[in-house]
């Protein structure tokens, strides 16, 4: 029988990868965020988006958000207890593969709005154009990081890993609301970007913070 050992070594290896695909997902999150305002009348004066700030934004995201993967199974080797460990990987991987699936989506679907030149209609109005399709990846990656943060911040939070107990409070779920709440009291354009890219913006501070914690406590045993 094989015996789970917690260890924080996966974690510091694979953590500082996937903060770098975050802030690759990040950036194209931007970008798709900036082509798609440009086409609409009220942002028509702003700065253009490179020409191809659309396609940029697609393969950041498509290619950026699975290496999330890496991290989060560092993340799972640093819990106690071998099923939970897999049933947060598990959890985990599903909401990084609807991410993945939602970003490509929204990429996709701006550009079919270009072809039929529907372009101006803007974000809410392309959501619902393609609603049947994106919504139900939207359901499960809302489901899986509500699950995937409460069996993470438990885990932490009751001494069942490896990191520091006030590791807890920084879970995907209490960043993206808070890069949210900030974004929606900046207002503007920054506010809509902080809002629309911060799932991806808050797995930077995720794997990231992490990583360091994982490097620290790798220096305090040396």
């Amino acid at each position: 029988m094989i015996v789970h050992q917690p260890k924080l070594e996966p974690l510091r290896r694979w953590a500082w990868i996937a903060c770098l695909a975050a802030i690759a997902a990040s950036t194209g999150d931007c970008l798709l965020l900036w082509h798609g305002l440009q086409s609409m009348p009220e942002h028509s004066g702003n700065l253009p988006p490179p020409e191809h700030a659309l396609l940029a934004g697609y393969y950041l995201g498509i290619i950026g958000l699975p290496l999330y993967a890496l991290g989060y199974w560092g993340i799972s080797r640093a819990l106690s207890g071998s099923k939970r460990a897999t049933i947060f990987f598990a959890v985990a991987a599903t909401g990084v593969i609807s991410g993945a699936l939602m970003h490509g989506g929204a990429a996709l679907g701006g550009h079919a709005l270009e072809l039929v030149d529907m372009k101006h209609i803007g974000a809410a109005g392309a959501f619902l154009a393609f609603a049947d399709f994106l919504l139900p990846l939207v359901v499960v990656s809302v489901l899986m990081t509500l699950i995937g943060a409460g069996l993470y911040s438990h885990a932490v939070a009751t001494g069942r890993s490896m990191l520091p107990r006030w590791a807890a409070a920084v879970n995907p779920l209490s960043l993206m609301l808070a890069l949210a709440v900030a974004g929606l009291l900046a207002g503007g354009i920054i506010g809509q970007i902080m809002v629309f890219a911060a799932p991806n913006v808050a797995h930077i501070f995720l794997f990231g913070c992490l990583a360091i914690v994982a490097q620290r406590r790798r220096s305090e045993a040396d």
